[in-house]
């Protein structure tokens, strides 16, 4: 992969920098401004939401192994199959890529498809 870099980029990758190009007091400076910019920042109200939506998911499916009927959980694969085709078919195939044309039922019917999955994406995309 270097070798292909290498023939691409023109020159030697691999071959050193004299000592006296580099000036040191550049590179620390760089260095901490970019330790700056890349600290670490908890958004702690994501963690909190993201661990009742974790705990919540482990109280549903105990939910549907002991309290559920079958046909819920029939209807519940069904919109999970549903919702998947509206975001593969729709905004990864339809709306990203443009492969393939669509009425504006067929976009109708897709953008429904995407609200099951709770994806918006098509909203953002011309």
């Amino acid at each position: 992969m270097l070798l292909k870099l290498e023939k691409m980029a023109g020159h030697n990758l691999t071959e050193k920098i004299p000592n006296e190009a580099v000036d040191i007091q550049e590179v620390e400076k760089v260095k901490n401004t970019a330790s700056v910019l890349h600290a670490s920042r908890f958004s702690w109200r994501n963690i909190i939401v993201l661990i009742y939506l974790h705990i919540s998911s482990l109280y549903g499916l105990y939910l549907a192994f002991t309290a559920a009927k079958w046909e819920t959980l029939v209807y519940v694969f069904a919109l999970y199959v549903i919702g998947r085709f509206g975001v593969t078919a729709g905004i990864h195939r339809y709306w990203s890529h443009r492969s393939y044309k669509a009425n504006s039922a067929l976009r109708a019917l897709l953008m429904f498809c995407c609200v099951l999955s709770f994806e918006v994406g098509y909203y953002n995309t011309k």
